[in-house]
């Protein structure tokens, strides 16, 4: 298991640095090698890599979310191909999103808007860093820091999640996060 200490370190590496209009994207996966694992396939946390991935899909001719989520996936088969074992998995993602305020009529249009990738145009849309990782051993985090906005400055998290994968972490790049570390 590797220890909460290494976890903190790792979740912090880039959340709650991020300036507003980077765009920017970071994933993170700490690996070993099959044969650096204890009898009970745990990591020496002295011996794990850390692979950053910046993901950029600023200028790109597809949807950027498909951008994200081959750049997830190139860099879980590039780790495979080396015969790296995930351990942990950490995704930042500089994001527009708009306060959940209990507006139908509001938020269906931000979800009409996001399918249309143009979301930032919204009149309530604010940057943001979201973060969502994962663990080998089941440990999952998410967090939120807000960019921009009235709410600018405002960090949530990163938060440990318990229970079964709830709805927000059923979407695309949290799920590839969890196969990542392959749970």
């Amino acid at each position: 298991m590797i220890p909460d200490e290494k976890i903190n370190d790792l979740l912090h590496v880039y959340f709650g640095e991020s300036t507003p209009g980077d765009e920017l994207h970071h994933l993170v996966l700490a690996t070993t090698a099959p044969d650096e694992v204890n009898a009970l396939g745990l990591p020496d946390p002295d011996k794990m890599r850390m692979s950053v991935f910046a993901i950029a899909p600023v200028g790109s001719e597809e949807d950027p979310g498909r951008f994200v989520a081959k750049s997830i996936i190139g860099a879980t088969v590039e780790m495979a191909q080396r015969r790296h074992v995930v351990h942990f998995a950490v995704l930042t993602m500089e994001i527009h999103t708009i306060p959940k305020d209990g507006n139908e009529v509001t938020e269906n249009r931000a979800r009409r808007m996001s399918a249309d990738n143009v979301l930032h145009e919204h009149p309530d849309a604010v940057e943001a860093t979201q973060l969502y990782a994962a663990c080998r051993d089941g440990r999952r985090w998410h967090g939120q820091h807000i960019l921009t906005g009235p709410h600018a400055g405002t960090v949530i998290g990163p938060e440990l999640l318990h229970g079964p994968i709830t709805d927000d972490e059923d979407a695309l790049w949290p799920r590839l996060v969890r196969q990542a570390v392959g749970i």
